[in-house]
């Protein structure tokens, strides 16, 4: 089967015509041209090809499209996402879906709530964003305003912007113990191994009598970035904090 990359001009000519030296040889001179029109209907297509093209043409469709906030200085990947987006952006602007939309593509997860969902005042709004780790800096929070001052109504207004941020570490694992005489003990087992980020303590408050917080790990090998740490608080006699 023919495709339009593989046919040349003469495969198109009628076949009383074809065997003609003289328009087999306009027809073939012909196949260039041809080619070249074939290769050029592909910059037709644009959204199915946006992973396809190159900066300078992304840079072109932000600006045909009217990207919001526009900057030469995103990723490229960044771009293409908010050409992607922008049509949507501009039917739906001035709802939440557009500042949540909008602020995702920054990776930045956030949740419109309206004034009555909070009981603020009439046209007012809290936007709320999941911050990860320490990873909330000034220029982060001056971008979010920014999104969210370009998505919003008109007639609303932004009364908070929440930053909730998310630690990713282990639990902390506290083992307390009160007493008043006798030898008293804390104990550890760790299984499975803790995760680097483990964090162990011990705390015994006592009255008398020797006492002892130990953090004990049978069979296993602690990296060196674990925290173990034993309290002990006491009034008399001799104290042990190992």
């Amino acid at each position: 089967m023919k495709t339009l990359p593989t046919i040349t001009f003469r495969e198109l000519l009628a076949g009383s015509i074809k065997d003609d030296p003289t328009i087999a040889a306009a027809a073939d001179s012909l196949d260039a041209e041809l080619q070249a029109v074939n290769e050029a209907v592909r910059q037709v297509l644009i959204y199915a090809r946006i992973d396809e093209l190159p900066e300078d043409v992304i840079d072109l469709l932000g600006w045909q499209f009217h990207v919001d906030f526009w900057d030469s200085a995103w990723p490229l990947d960044q771009k293409r996402e908010m050409v992607r987006l922008s049509i949507a952006a501009h039917r739906r602007k001035g709802t939440p879906w557009a500042v949540e939309s909008v602020l995702r593509v920054f990776g930045i997860e956030a949740k419109l709530i309206e004034w009555w969902e909070y009981s603020g005042d009439p046209y007012r709004f809290m936007v709320e964003v999941e911050a990860h780790g320490w990873g909330w800096i000034p220029e982060r929070d001056s971008l979010c305003r920014k999104v969210i001052e370009e998505m919003k109504s008109l007639r609303s207004h932004l009364d908070v912007l929440r930053v909730r941020r998310r630690l990713d570490v282990e639990p902390i694992v506290i083992g307390v113990l009160p007493a008043q005489g006798g030898r008293q003990a804390i104990m550890f087992g760790c299984d499975p191994a803790p995760a680097p980020l483990s964090l162990f303590t011990g705390v015994m408050p006592v009255q008398a009598a020797r006492q002892s917080v130990p953090v004990i790990d049978p069979g296993v090998s602690v990296a060196p970035t674990h925290n173990y740490a034993g309290c002990v608080v006491a009034a008399t006699t001799r104290q042990q904090v190992r």
